[in-house]
């Protein structure tokens, strides 16, 4: 499992194996093309598929966006992180549920 923080300009990278942590790294980017290229040059250095690795998003980012328009044409289990159901918000909260992820988190 592949576990993505996304931020302007820079990510953090999780990859979890049988309940274990392997690695743990943050990257910048300045364009969506520097993303995908950090995250499929990490999964080719850990010998992960990129088609068959499970991602999950957090964070800045949307499906409209360009990173994970770039993102998708490589890596087909993409998801993003939900709040834990027991968490509740106003419906007035206006952001989607893998926003400021790590926050909700401590």
């Amino acid at each position: 499992q592949l576990f993505v923080y996304v931020q302007p300009h820079s990510f953090q990278l999780i990859y979890v194996k049988d309940n274990a942590l392997k690695l743990c790294n943050s990257f910048n980017y300045q364009s969506a093309e520097d993303f995908v290229y950090h995250l499929l040059f990490t999964c080719k250095q850990l010998n992960l598929d990129p088609e068959l690795i499970p991602v999950t998003l957090m964070g800045e980012i949307m499906r409209d966006s360009s990173l994970y328009q770039l993102l998708y044409k490589y890596v087909r289990k993409i998801e993003f992180a939900s709040y834990h159901k027991n968490w509740q918000f106003s419906e007035d909260y206006p952001l989607a549920g893998h926003f400021f992820y790590n926050l909700f988190c401590i």
